[in-house]
C-alpha cells in the first residue's frame, strides 16, 4: 500500500494577505524544489489576537487532519471565534464545526483533574492531534491556553460535540506542548511544561487505553520548564524538546516505567550556529517533529531564522540535510511558477513558523 506523507507548517503571524489560505504545493522537479504535499496555513494578522481574513481564524498554532482529510486548526487568540476550527478539503471553512468551550456536561473522563472545567472557554488552543479508533471512537486532542484550564489536554469526538477526556498536569501548571505516539500498538500521551506558578518543570505521560499516568517533577531551571515544542521518536526511546532559552534541540532518554514512561539523561543535542544558512547550517529550533519513517530524521522550524530544516541526528552528530526558507522574515505571498507550480526552496517565504505535524 502506497504511503502518503504530509507535513503541515503553521505560522504565528503572516501579514499582507486578505484571506487565510490553505494551499498545497505540488511536487518539485529538482533538488531545490519544495517537497510534495506541504500545506501552508497562512496567518494574515499582524496582531496576536486579531481575526484573519473573514473566517474568524485567529493566531494559528496547531494543525491536524481528521479521518476525512478535513483540516483541524488550533488557535491561540482570545477573540477568535473558536479554539479549534475545521476546514473542508476544498479549503472552505466548515461552519458546522467549532470547539469554543467545554460542554455543560463537562468531559466524560477526567484524569488528575484539579478544578471544575464544565462550561470553561476554549478560545485559546495550541497543539492539535487526531487519533483514530481510540477506545471505540476517533478523537481530537487539543491543549488549552486559557488560564483556568491551561494545565489540561482535552479529547473531543471527531464532530466536536462531546468532550471525552480531560487530562491534567500538576495543579497550577501549564502545558507547553504535547505529543501522542502509538508504541507497540498502545497509544501514549506525552506532555511537559512549567510547574506550579512557573517555579518548576514537569514531564507527564499517560497510557491512553488505561488512562494511567506517570509524573516527574523537576527544578526551576530544567529544560521541561522552558521547552517550546516536543516530539517522541517512533520507538518510544527518545524524547526531543526544543529549548526556548537558546534554540537548542535536545534528546532525552525515554524509558517505560509503571503505567507509562519517564524521561532521563540527555543523549542527543543539536546546537544552533551563528547567522546560519537554512540549507547547510544548524538553526535556532522552535518546532520539532520526528519523521514517521526514520527516527533519526528530525524536522525543525525556526521562529528566529524563519525557515524549516531537515536534520539527521545520532548520539554524537547533528547534520543539516537540507532546508526551506530565505533565512529572514518575509511576509510576501508564496507564488509558484510553471504547471504544476513550483517554488525553489531558497525562495519560500516564512514569518516565524511555529511548528510541524506529520500525517500519514
Amino acid at each position: 500500500m502506497l504511503k502518503t506523507l504530509k507535513i503541515f507548517i503553521f505560522f504565528i503571524a503572516l501579514i499582507l494577505t486578505n484571506n487565510a489560505n490553505a494551499k498545497p504545493v505540488p511536487p518539485g522537479a529538482g533538488e531545490g524544489d519544495v517537497p510534495a504535499n506541504i500545506l501552508f496555513l497562512v496567518d494574515s494578522s499582524a496582531s496576536m489576537g486579531r481575526w484573519i481574513g473573514t473566517d474568524g481564524l485567529g493566531q494559528s498554532t496547531g494543525v491536524a487532519l481528521d479521518s476525512q482529510d478535513r483540516i483541524l486548526i488550533g488557535q491561540n487568540a482570545r477573540r477568535a471565534i473558536g479554539g479549534l476550527l475545521r476546514y473542508n478539503t476544498d479549503g472552505t471553512r466548515d461552519r458546522t464545526f467549532n470547539i469554543r468551550r467545554i460542554p455543560n456536561a463537562g468531559c466524560g473522563t477526567e484524569v488528575d483533574s484539579t478544578r471544575g472545567i464544565a462550561r470553561q472557554n476554549l478560545r485559546k488552543g495550541s497543539t492539535v492531534k487526531f487519533i483514530q479508533n481510540l477506545n471505540g471512537a476517533n478523537t481530537i486532542f487539543v491543549n488549552s491556553r486559557i488560564n483556568r484550564t491551561r494545565n489540561y489536554i482535552f479529547g473531543f469526538t471527531e464532530e466536536g460535540r462531546t468532550c471525552r477526556y480531560a487530562i491534567a498536569g500538576p495543579a497550577g501548571s501549564r502545558v507547553n506542548d504535547f505529543d501522542i505516539k502509538v508504541i507497540g500498538g498502545t497509544p501514549y500521551l506525552f506532555f511537559s511544561g512549567s510547574g506550579f506558578r512557573n517555579r518548576s518543570g514537569y514531564f507527564k505521560s499517560c497510557n491512553l487505553n488505561t488512562l494511567r499516568c506517570e509524573l516527574q517533577n523537576f527544578g526551576g531551571q530544567d529544560i521541561t520548564k522552558f521547552g517550546s515544542r516536543i516530539s517522541v521518536n517512533n520507538e518510544g526511546t527518545i524524547f526531543y524538546i526544543s529549548d526556548s532559552r537558546n534554540g537548542h534541540l535536545v534528546g532525552l532518554t525515554l524509558t517505560q516505567v509503571g503505567n507509562a514512561y519517564n524521561i532521563g539523561a540527555e543523549v542527543r543535542r543539536c546546537e544552533d550556529e551563528n547567522s546560519p544558512s537554512p540549507r547547510t547550517q544548524r538553526m535556532h529550533a522552535t518546532g520539532v517533529e520526528v519523521s514517521l519513517d526514520d527516527s533519526n530524521t528530525i524536522y525543525i522550524s525556526s521562529g528566529i531564522q524563519h525557515a524549516i530544516q531537515k536534520l539527521t541526528l545520532t548520539d554524537t552528530t547533528c547534520t543539516v540535510v537540507t532546508g526551506i526558507g530565505r533565512g529572514f522574515r518575509d511576509i510576501a505571498k508564496n507564488i509558484g511558477t510553471g504547471t504544476p507550480a513550483t517554488i525553489d526552496a531558497d525562495d519560500v517565504k516564512f514569518d516565524r513558523p511555529w511548528g510541524l505535524n506529520f500525517v500519514r
